[in-house]
Formats: structure tokens, C-alpha cells, sequence
């Protein structure tokens, strides 16, 4: 029954609602005397829906080519807000939180791990401080922007990928997740879903946009300095001076 096309003509979240479909279309088809008529619509716990990976494909969109400010609506912004707070709460530390988060990040994508040369802890503080910063200023998009940018800078030096950006997002929903149980709403979700696709598509537009800027403005830098301190001409003449003098003593 399930065709490489079933995806496509079904729009079901879960197993259980794909097969109940299938059973209207063939075997009440076959049979509409025999068994009785099914309510049209389904109702799915919220448990199940949690199970469900994805909870709305438009939370995948990642904007690496444009990036400005963005304004979030108050009650996204009270509900990623409230959770995070309530996941700090829980968590032994705001370190231990962190730690958490980058051991399940390094599990999705363990070829970024070489990139941090610091500490777990140290990790885990700097992110959990960033954190908090950008949900403390959600509601204003000026602060937000510079927020963002100021990271994106910080890991100018960093080969920053959507696909690291991704694996760092699913992490942090999966902790998220695991942490908080039912009280991880869809709106919560779609809230750090929403918040993670911002901060890590402007940081890789930023590494796309500056990176090259950066790196000839170093060289130029370098250049402009003798050769990072090779010494001058008229100091290699002083040396070339010392040396025969000492050679005819």
C-alpha cells in the first residue's frame, strides 16, 4: 500500500492517522453497508504530536542571504521566554544546562567539535550567557539585530555551516524537549525553532558577507606593517654592515 508517492497524496503527522486514511478509501469503500460511518476529523494527543520530529515544515526555513531586523509577536516572545525559564529552573546550573545542549549537539555533528578549543564549562557559560541575552531583548528588534551581529562576528574565525547551524537547533530543541515534557508546546516549538533559524542564518551570512572582507583587510594590514615584522630595508643594510665588519676582524 505505501507507494514512494503515498507521502504526497497524504498529509498525515503520524502513523496511526495514515493508516485510519487508508482504511476509509478501501475497506469502507468495499463495504459502506457493513461497518458503520467514521467521524470526519481525528483527534491527536499531544503526546503523539510531540513524538512527531517536525511540527510544521515552515519552521525550516534558514535565511542565509539577507539578514535585518525582525519583529516577533508578544505571545511567541512570552512563550520562549516562560520555557526558557522554566528549562534554566530545572537544570542544576545554567552551566550544567549548557553542557547538556553541547553534548547532544556534538553527538548530531561531532566535526565541529575540533572547532571549540575551550572547556565544556567555558562552553557551556558563554553559550547559555548568549542565550539569555537575545531572550531578554526579543521584544526589541534593534537590540536583537545587534545581538546577533555581535555573535556573528565573534565566530567570524569559525567555519560556521547551515548544517551546523541545523545540528545545533535540533539540539537544542531535543533538550529542550526531553527537559520540559508537555510543557513543550508547539508554540514553544515554533518559538526557538523561529528564534535558532534567525541568530544562525545571520551568523552564516555574515561569515559569507565579511569573512573575505576580513581576511584582505589583514593582508593589507600585514603589508602595510613591513611583512608582520620582517625588518626594513635600511635595517637590513645596518645588519649586512655589522656582518662584514665582523667578518674583516
Amino acid at each position: 500500500w505505501l507507494k514512494p508517492s503515498w507521502h504526497k497524496q497524504h498529509s498525515c503527522k503520524t502513523l496511526d492517522v495514515a493508516l485510519v486514511n487508508i482504511f476509509d478509501k478501501h475497506l469502507f469503500s468495499m463495504a459502506p453497508k457493513m461497518i458503520p460511518p467514521r467521524p470526519t476529523t481525528v483527534t491527536v494527543t499531544r503526546s503523539a504530536v510531540q513524538q512527531d520530529r517536525v511540527y510544521d515544515d515552515t519552521t525550516d526555513t534558514l535565511d542565509v542571504k539577507s539578514f535585518g531586523e525582525v519583529s516577533i509577536e508578544p505571545e511567541m516572545v512570552d512563550v520562549i521566554k516562560t520555557s526558557w525559564r522554566l528549562f534554566v529552573s530545572q537544570a542544576h546550573s545554567p552551566e550544567a544546562a549548557g553542557k547538556e545542549i553541547f553534548s547532544a549537539f556534538f553527538v548530531n555533528a561531532p566535526e565541529v567539535q575540533s572547532m571549540f578549543t575551550t572547556s565544556k564549562i567555558a562552553q557551556a557559560a558563554k553559550f547559555m550567557a548568549a542565550m539569555q541575552g537575545l531572550i531578554d531583548v526579543l521584544d526589541q528588534p534593534s537590540e536583537l539585530k545587534a545581538g546577533v551581529e555581535s555573535l556573528g562576528f565573534q565566530h567570524l574565525s569559525l567555519d560556521i555551516t547551515v548544517p551546523s547551524v541545523l545540528a545545533l537547533r535540533a539540539a537544542v530543541i531535543d533538550v529542550l524537549r526531553s527537559a520540559l515534557a508537555d510543557q513543550f508546546t508547539r508554540a514553544a516549538y515554533q518559538g526557538f525553532s523561529f528564534l535558532l533559524n534567525y541568530v544562525g542564518g545571520a551568523i552564516v551570512y555574515i561569515q559569507t558577507t565579511y569573512a573575505d572582507r576580513v581576511r584582505v583587510l589583514k593582508q593589507s594590514w600585514t603589508q602595510a606593517q613591513g611583512g608582520a615584522g620582517q625588518p626594513s630595508g635600511k635595517q637590513q643594510r645596518q645588519q649586512q654592515q655589522q656582518q662584514q665588519q665582523e667578518q674583516q676582524k
